[in-house]
């Protein structure tokens, strides 16, 4: 008895510890709302640029339905999350590096893992907001419809896992090797064009099912339109899941080896 109460006190402990870091991640965003104004500019200019470049019209062909643009919404607001997702971890890390201060979560009374899932929660809220305001902009411009349901939902939710799974691989290198914000960007621009976000070539698609957001993006699609969508569920939950059980080994394995090696505080 003694026992189970303790280990559901542990499990209350540490939940509030998860809401905690995501309520001072969130306090901290609103403090400096000058990110959630660029992010808007940014994702509202690439978006500017695909509609007014007609890009996404293969996607009528392989749904099946005329409004290729709303399919194209869809998945691009897709991306906005992965994209918040892959990157959370990243910058909070690379932040705390650069300042010195990465010591302090490490010896936290909270597990890092905990700290990183608070973040992640965070990033997706926030990422909610900026998602929001992207599809009013569309709205008024080009008569977009944001697509809310419990399956979008569910779906941006495992797929966000996903890709904080990948990320945590970029987080690794940032703790082993540094200054990797290069090889962020281009894993970001990537996302775009190798998952379907933008009609993708089949023998890409072919290598990339074993992304997240691919799988994310066509059952977010198929459920638009009322088809059958468990392959790519089924997909995405395996997918996911596996690049965050990976993601977790070589981003434990490379704090390891920075503290080995002595420069986890080196910038």
């Amino acid at each position: 008895m003694n026992s189970s109460s303790g280990s559901l006190a542990s499990v209350v402990r540490q939940v509030r510890a998860l809401l905690w870091t995501a309520r001072v991640e969130l306090s901290g965003a609103f403090r400096y709302r000058a990110s959630f104004v660029s992010d808007i500019v940014v994702y509202t200019v690439i978006l500017t640029l695909f509609m007014m470049s007609g890009s996404g019209h293969s996607l009528s062909e392989k749904y099946g339905v005329a409004d290729y643009r709303s399919l194209l919404f869809a998945g691009y607001i897709a991306w906005t999350f992965a994209n918040s997702a892959l990157v959370s971890s990243v910058n909070n890390t690379s932040a705390e590096l650069s300042r010195g201060t990465f010591y302090r979560k490490l010896n936290a009374c909270c597990p890092l893992p905990l700290i990183q899932l608070g973040e992640l929660l965070s990033t997706v809220l926030m990422n909610c907001i900026v998602a929001f305001a992207v599809a009013i902009i569309g709205g008024i411009a080009w008569d977009l419809r944001l697509y809310v349901s419990g399956v979008s939902v569910g779906a941006i939710a495992m797929c966000s896992l996903g890709m904080y799974g990948m990320g945590l691989l970029l987080n690794g290198a940032t703790i082993k090797y540094k200054r990797v914000g290069s090889l962020l960007f281009l894993f970001q621009l990537g996302l775009l064009f190798v998952t379907d976000t933008i009609p993708s070539d089949s023998i890409v698609l072919s290598v990339t099912r074993l992304v997240p957001l691919t799988a994310c993006n066509d059952l977010i699609r198929l459920s638009m339109i009322g088809a059958d969508f468990v392959e790519p569920a089924v997909r995405l939950c395996a997918s996911s899941l596996a690049w965050l059980a990976l993601g977790y080994i070589v981003f434990r394995f490379l704090l390891f080896r920075a503290k080995k090696d002595g420069n986890l505080l080196h910038y």
